[in-house]
């Protein structure tokens, strides 16, 4: 639908498509399914809990506990599997052929993101056979060098040293502290803290890429000159040495590029109001990691674009613009860290952000992160 259209009239009931069956696009699925026609299209076979992917590494009986079925997601929509191939005024257009129309279209497809922490492939087994296998070279492993001093790597040093206390884990941090950026100083210090007091080796102001990323033997070599022999997802053959890339978000944006009917920005990220609809669009929203609203990318903040586009939906359909809602990123963004399922920080979005230790983070995340709560969002026994 063309900037400034409205609902369809010959629809009795507003179709919502949502295109991402993620934290964002389930949430706005499970919030507008009792009042609208909702379907949510979704490549992947079953939801992938990613919170927990990490802990999956190290523990293949939670691992599996992280895929979940989106048969009971909705009561009466409907969850159609497939690939998005082009969005486009009134119907979304499948790489199978099938046009989906719409009358309000919400962008929810997220971002990739080095593997572990998300899976490349869309079925089921071979995520969690090509998980499995990395658990066990972490076994195996020496040592396991992190590159990446934000929360996956801070979380994966937490999860292997709990699970392997005398295994040898570095982390190396091109910055002189970690987490940084929208974060108060102080979670990244007591993060350090616990790092350190696991046995975590952490490396400050040292940016570090390997030499061939698809050299199984790599060699990676700092700014500083510092040389080390590590291999990707596995141990090098001479050092014993895996390591991990824990940095680099990309939106899924590709299936948007080239037709100029949703606008990206620089980095391949949909441009957003206020009230997150696509500029130049009344009735096209996007929400989470592929936004370009500047903050952290987090399945928490998702979930809030997910909450303020439900509401505005039901407002455009009602014709009350009067009710439209804006979204108003955090100053001090929450941001909950588990350095293993007993120990970790948190940030709250309050006084400034406040910064709690890990009686708190332990009940937030740390014990299941999560699971249960989103087995039970999905309808899974």
């Amino acid at each position: 639908m063309s900037a400034g259209g409205s609902a369809r009239a010959s629809s009795p009931s507003p179709e919502i498509v949502i295109v991402g069956g993620g934290y964002g696009g389930v949430t706005a699925a499970k919030l507008l399914d009792k009042d609208f026609d909702v379907t949510l299209i979704e490549r992947k076979e079953a939801f992938f809990h990613n919170i927990g992917a990490l802990r999956g590494t190290v523990d293949e009986e939670f691992l599996r506990e992280l895929f979940i079925p989106y048969d009971n997601l909705l009561s009466r929509g409907r969850v159609v599997r497939g690939v998005v191939a082009k969005v486009a005024p009134y119907e979304v257009i499948l790489e199978s052929g099938e046009r989906i129309g719409y009358d309000y279209l919400v962008l929810a497809t997220g971002s990739s993101y080095p593997f572990p922490a998300k899976t490349p492939f869309d079925e089921t087994a071979p995520s969690i056979e090509t998980i499995s296998w990395t658990g066990r070279q972490i076994r195996e492993a020496e040592g396991v060098l992190l590159f990446g001093g934000g929360p996956v790597g801070i979380e994966l040093a937490g999860e292997i040293k709990s699970r392997y206390p005398e295994k040898g884990v570095a982390l190396v941090h091109s910055h002189s502290t970690l987490m940084g950026g929208w974060f108060k100083p102080e979670l990244g210090a007591k993060l350090l803290d616990k790092l350190q007091k696991k046995g975590v080796r952490v490396i400050f102001e040292e940016a570090v890429m390997p030499e061939d990323e698809t050299d199984p033997e790599t060699t990676f070599v700092t700014n500083k000159g510092t040389t080390i022999e590590a291999s990707l997802l596995r141990p090098h053959p001479l050092s014993g040495v895996m390591g991990f890339i824990c940095f680099g978000v990309k939106p899924n944006s590709d299936y948007l590029k080239g037709g100029g009917f949703v606008p990206l920005d620089e980095q391949s990220r949909v441009r957003v109001d206020p009230y997150l609809r696509i500029e130049g669009h009344n009735n096209l929203f996007a929400i989470g990691d592929i936004t370009n609203v500047e903050e952290p990318k987090t399945a928490y903040l998702a979930q809030k674009h997910a909450e303020i586009v439900a509401r505005n939906i039901k407002a455009l359909s009602q014709g009350n613009k009067a009710k439209l809602r804006t979204y108003r990123p955090s100053e001090n963004p929450p941001m909950v860290v588990p350095v293993g399922p007993d120990d970790g920080v948190t940030q709250f979005p309050i006084a400034g952000g406040l910064v709690v230790g890990k009686r708190t983070t332990r009940r937030l995340k740390g014990r299941d992160l999560m699971v249960e709560r989103y087995r039970k969002i999905l309808g899974a026994t």
